[in-house]
């Protein structure tokens, strides 16, 4: 009985220290001819620097050309806006032929992208967690 309590314990202690995670999928629709990078970050991409994998940005993940993608995202989008500049976090969207001309650091000194979206939750809402590029810059 008392290693039965013990384990309901140990088992209670694991369960509470677990963070929110949040289930909402995040996904980017490339309708363009051109494979293109996600950059989600909190602040302008211009104000950071290369983080130690050789990318800008928290969270960066690659779509083939016409193809639906969740991306990488924040296990915790309230927190992470928190702590975004503005409350809001950026989205940038850069074609690979970019990344291959001017590399991760070009990009970030010229401040290099095909479209920026600045979103908090409630914009995402709105879009039902689905952003679609076609390959216009509008």
């Amino acid at each position: 009985m008392k290693f039965f309590l013990s384990y309901i314990l140990v088992i209670f202690l694991f369960i509470s220290c677990i963070d929110k995670i949040d289930s909402r999928e995040f996904e980017v629709i490339n309708n363009s001819n051109q494979s293109i990078y996600t950059i989600i970050h909190k602040v302008n991409i211009e104000d950071d620097t290369i983080n130690k994998y050789g990318f800008v940005g928290d969270f960066t993940d690659s779509i083939l050309s016409n193809t639906i993608k969740e991306i990488n995202r924040p296990i915790d989008w309230g927190r992470y806006m928190n702590k975004s500049y503005g409350m809001k976090f950026r989205l940038y969207l850069i074609k690979k032929d970019s990344i291959d001309k001017y590399g991760w650091e070009g990009i970030r000194k010229k401040n290099i992208y095909n479209k920026k979206y600045i979103l908090d939750i409630d914009d995402l809402d709105s879009l039902n967690w689905r952003i679609k590029y076609d390959g216009t810059h509008n």
